[in-house]
């Protein structure tokens, strides 16, 4: 006969003889005392997550603002230049015969053909460069 608890003849595995109903007591142990675990690892887990996304915004944030600090720089180092570009359109300088000629490029006559052409794109250019980068700077 067997004896509860006593190991089982032969050897068979080095385990005990099941009581009656212990796997259901054991099962019921096991889940109390993982169920806590389960709880503190899924708590420990979210909080480490939000911790991590709270870490990665403020990287991302800091990030932005420096990229937004350089582009504030290379736009007040470029304005200058930009500008004077932008206005060379508009300098015009007359000659004798009463047409008007570009001063950086005296080939191209002023208001006709080419240089007409391309003054709705350098209005925009003077509405962004000489106007919208000091507006920017100003809000």
């Amino acid at each position: 006969s067997f004896v509860e608890g006593a190991p089982l003849p032969g050897g068979g595995g080095g385990g005990s003889v099941p009581r009656p109903g212990s796997s259901s007591r054991l099962s019921m142990l096991v889940s109390q005392v993982t169920s806590p675990t389960r709880l503190i690892k899924a708590r420990v887990s979210r909080a480490a997550s939000s911790l991590l996304s709270e870490v990665e915004e403020d990287e991302a944030l800091v990030f932005s603002r420096r990229m937004q600090s350089a582009y504030l720089l290379f736009l007040s180092w470029a304005y200058m230049a930009l500008a004077q570009i932008n206005v060379e359109y508009y300098t015009c300088t007359q000659t004798g015969d009463g047409r008007y000629f570009l001063d950086f490029d005296p080939t191209v006559e002023c208001w006709v053909g080419y240089h007409q052409m391309l003054w709705p794109m350098a209005m925009m250019g003077t509405a962004v460069y000489v106007i919208g980068i000091p507006l920017y700077f100003a809000v």
